[in-house]
């Protein structure tokens, strides 16, 4: 006989509605739900591991899983979004925790994430975690939108089956109604020194939305993974942090990738209405939108190597000149009085008196510290006290130097022949004679303050 035809599979659209269609209202409301961080980092890992036998694993193979289909939470669960059967993760939580008459564990959203589905579970958890430590959020009160979660994927796959694609408008109001909820967006930046969402459509396209609202700004911030802070640390002590720099250099809006062609070129012409996304001609719109993705992702990450900061001077760690140096040229970069006195606490705090250092590190950070002060001063007096500090720490550690080395003068010159500036250098040997001479009693070199007076 005849070969039997597949039939094919149901399409979740064509089975009954079996739940009531909320209101306009309530339909937003449902959109903006977030879940706390307290039920991410245990209930949901623990379902994680239990489906795979750890958390290594990326969202991909989480949504195939966990996230639709007959073995997943939301499965034979009536959505209540559009009444049909079949319900996101979210919703799932929600409706099985009023069936057991246990707390809420969802709420409005107060963080929207903007992340990449290859990240794996443990590393996305790790950093919302370890954000809400470093800024002391209450876990349980800190409500994350997370797409893979948050959005019904059983809608999304029945749209695949079917050889449909979601229309990028109903993506899009799903994607700009977290942001308006919450006006805060958290990038998730890994591996920190090429982080995978500075060549994603979406991602660029979430800092896009946050960009355009400035009647109520929008807050980006940015969340490290755990096990890539050591790393982080290692290249601020190096001074390695060019290559997150030209990462941010590269990111290129045309360039980005989706991975559904249409979603970029919706991207695209939503940014720029008459560009052709097929076309390799830069666009004067996409490239003004990446001068200003920039800095915020910049100054966000700035953000973040604060409060490292502010954590491990707290905890009394090792923080070498070298690092301080490094960390306060990295906070001096952007432009804005905060960050002008981000640099600066970090500047005084390495320069704090601490006898003799001889350590020329910290010479450096002191030289630094004294230009920074010179170009951060709004007139010619306001820094001249934290300067002339600043000098007699200089002049401490040449002393310092004088001690160990058989020329003096060999010094002095050296000293001198730093200060280009005549009326720098009659301040410089003001200070030394009139602080330093009691430093160098007894020293054979006598001559070394000759070679410091000031040129007639």
């Amino acid at each position: 006989g005849n070969p039997a035809v597949p039939r094919a599979m149901p399409r979740r659209s064509d089975g009954p509605v079996r739940g009531p269609r909320p209101s306009e209202k309530e339909l937003r409301q449902l959109l903006v739900r977030g879940i706390s961080v307290s039920y991410l980092e245990t209930s949901f890992k623990k379902e994680v591991e239990l489906r795979f036998q750890n958390t290594d694993v990326n969202y991909y193979a989480v949504n195939e899983a966990m996230l639709h289909g007959p073995n997943s939470k939301g499965h034979g669960k009536i959505c209540p979004r559009d009444g049909l059967e079949g319900c996101s993760y979210i919703d799932a939580v929600r409706i099985e925790a009023a069936a057991s008459r246990r707390p809420d564990p969802t709420g409005p959203a107060t963080l929207m994430l903007s992340w990449t589905w290859g990240s794996t579970v443990r590393a996305v958890v790790g950093a919302i975690v370890r954000y809400c430590e470093i800024h002391r959020l209450d876990k349980a009160q800190t409500f994350i939108w997370q797409c893979a979660l948050c959005n019904n994927q059983f809608l999304v796959e029945d749209a695949k089956a079917a050889g449909e694609q979601v229309p990028f408008e109903d993506f899009q109001k799903k994607f700009r109604l977290p942001i308006e909820q919450t006006r805060r967006v958290l990038a998730l930046f890994g591996p920190w020194e090429q982080p995978e969402l500075l060549s994603r459509s979406w991602c660029l396209y979430e800092a896009h939305i946050a960009e355009e609202y400035t009647d109520v700004p929008v807050k980006y911030e940015v969340a490290v993974l755990p096990e890539e802070e050591d790393g982080l640390w290692s290249a601020l002590k190096a001074g390695g942090m060019q290559p997150l720099l030209d990462a941010f250099n590269q990111v290129d809006i045309q360039k980005a990738r989706a991975s559904n062609p249409d979603d970029r070129r919706h991207i695209l012409r939503s940014i720029d209405p008459n560009l052709d996304p097929g076309t390799t001609a830069p666009s004067k719109r996409c490239q003004d939108l990446e001068v200003k993705i920039v800095k915020r992702m910049r100054d966000a990450f700035c953000r973040i190597i604060e409060k490292l900061f502010d954590e491990k001077m707290g905890v009394g760690a090792e923080l070498p000149y070298k690092l301080l140096d490094n960390v306060a040229w990295v906070l001096s970069t952007p432009e804005g009085d905060y960050w002008t006195e981000a640099a600066r606490k970090v500047y005084k705090f390495g320069t704090e008196d601490r006898g003799e250092v001889q350590d020329p590190d910290f010479v450096c950070l002191v030289l630094q510290y004294r230009f920074f002060l010179h170009t951060t001063a709004k007139t010619e007096d306001e820094n001249r006290e934290e300067m002339d500090r600043l000098l007699r720490m200089e002049l401490r550690h040449m002393l310092c130097a004088v001690r160990h080395t058989s020329s003096a003068c060999e010094v002095g010159r050296a000293a001198r022949s730093q200060r280009s500036d005549a009326a720098d250098q009659r301040r410089v040997c003001q200070l030394l004679f009139g602080a330093g001479h009691r430093a160098v009693q007894g020293h054979p070199e006598g001559r070394f303050w000759r070679c410091l007076e000031p040129p007639r």
